[in-house]
């Protein structure tokens, strides 16, 4: 192969140049709705808000209402014979009734309780005791009886705001990579320009240089230089190409999805 006909020589790359369609914003707004960290956090973030609002409701007052009413009759014998039915009488039936009321409110790993009640007996004749009605209040303070459950919500609280610091970092992480990413992959294209510009620079020259020793007006060794200068060129490019494609798949990562370019 002669020097003439080196510089004829193209360079084929299997891959044209990646171009990448979108601007920064809208990179970083990929990056927030695919990349898997920022979902796992998200998904971490809400877990945490479900078992801190799962904790908070041990925090909350408790009320229990209980309470039962029947009536109850008795029957009153007179002889006891051969056959009682004839001189048994039925009483008329008398109302038995209870409700009770419980509530209690934990705070700072106490608990505050009340409870009341009220109850009505009616008179029986068996036991020889008259209609009753009863009622009492019961007021108590559990000093740290509820300490676990204090101790479980603030552990809630702090996976919550840990879980949310973890997602902001991740956040800032795949903004920086982001913006990074897409600041090489400008840089990587503008050297592809220049790569390109002086690739057809060099390109114009041999041709000039080739024609030239075709009339004798220059030597062998101007001419190899010219060939030299336009393979350096060529070399040139490719690295530019290849830096190119590797900036969009460094961006491409950073937005967490594969190929996305």
């Amino acid at each position: 192969l002669s020097i003439e006909n080196m510089g004829d020589i193209d360079i084929i790359l299997e891959n044209e140049p990646k171009i990448v369609t979108k601007n920064m914003q809208e990179c970083l707004e990929l990056a927030l709705e695919y990349r898997p960290d920022l979902k796992m956090g998200l998904y971490t973030v809400k877990y945490t808000e479900y078992g801190k609002k799962l904790a908070d409701t041990k925090e909350m007052p408790s009320v229990d209402v209980v309470g039962n009413y029947k009536k109850s009759a008795e029957v009153y014998r007179e002889y006891y014979g051969t056959d009682p039915s004839t001189h048994a009488q039925s009483l008329d039936p008398h109302k038995k009734w209870y409700i009770g009321l419980e509530a209690s409110i934990p705070f700072l790993g106490n608990t505050a309780s009340y409870s009341y009640f009220r109850r009505h007996d009616p008179a029986s004749l068996s036991t020889f005791l008259p209609d009753s009605e009863q009622r009492g209040t019961t007021w108590k303070l559990g000093i740290l009886d509820n300490i676990k459950h204090f101790s479980e919500i603030e552990q809630a609280k702090i996976a919550n705001v840990r879980a949310e610091q973890e997602l902001e970092d991740a956040r800032k992480k795949a903004i920086i990579e982001v913006k990074e990413a897409f600041y090489e992959y400008e840089k990587a294209r503008v050297q592809l320009k220049a790569a390109r510009a002086q690739q057809e620079y060099r390109e114009k020259e041999f041709k000039i240089f080739k024609f030239k020793k075709s009339m004798g007006e220059v030597e062998i060794s101007d001419l190899f230089d010219a060939v030299t200068k336009l393979m350096e060129a060529d070399t040139l490019y490719c690295d530019a190409e290849a830096n190119l494609n590797i900036s969009v798949a460094a961006l491409n990562r950073a937005i967490g999805v594969e190929n996305y370019f």
